[in-house]
């Protein structure tokens, strides 16, 4: 449940984000708290306990942010500074459930101060996974990371992310003094 209320928040600001100055100037939120215990579409809960949702609205709105544009496809960066980024570079790169690398693209960037810039629209690979994990990295010149964002994707138009919930396998064995403990591989030992 918070994986969603993080994904979805985030989502609502990057599509802000993409629009920058264009078309939109903010984003309103209904309701940022409730006033009884609930698991979604809050910022926080009734007890001022801080939800997923905070996160992801907080990593939406970084003053240097690289995105994934759900609708076009393009990498973006979003400069909400009043400095230009100079000679940054955007790495793309995709990962299976397994964590092995599919594909990669890096590219160089000029960001200026208080826009978002379109990088590039990466070609996908074919075949891809079912599920796979879409990471794009923003470093400035000297190399130093200064947004790192990852978007679960899926290539099949049914199922969901069924693949995800089923990554690891799980077996119980007897360890020392009798006890049950769970045995946990990845599908790197499979």
């Amino acid at each position: 449940m918070q994986f969603l209320n993080y994904d979805h928040h985030r989502a609502m600001f990057e599509a802000w984000n993409s629009r920058l100055w264009h078309n939109t100037s903010g984003v309103l939120l209904w309701m940022s708290h409730p006033a009884w215990p609930s698991m979604i579409w809050q910022l926080y809960s009734w007890n001022y306990a801080t939800h997923a949702a905070y996160f992801g609205a907080q990593k939406a709105c970084e003053p240097l942010h690289v995105q994934w544009n759900l609708d076009d496809h393009h990498a973006v960066v979003v400069n909400t500074t009043l400095r230009p980024l100079t000679d940054g570079k955007v790495v793309y790169t995709l990962y299976d459930v397994a964590g092995r690398q599919i594909a990669t693209e890096t590219r160089t960037v000029q960001a200026p101060a208080n826009q978002a810039t379109p990088v590039f629209a990466p070609q996908l690979p074919t075949p891809l996974p079912a599920v796979y994990l879409l990471r794009l990295v923003l470093t400035d010149a000297a190399g130093s990371v200064v947004s790192t964002t990852d978007y679960w994707q899926k290539s099949v138009p049914t199922g969901g992310f069924r693949l995800s919930t089923c990554c690891c396998r799980c077996s119980w064995h007897r360890a020392l003094f009798g006890r049950m403990r769970p045995h946990i591989r990845s599908p790197m030992s499979w």
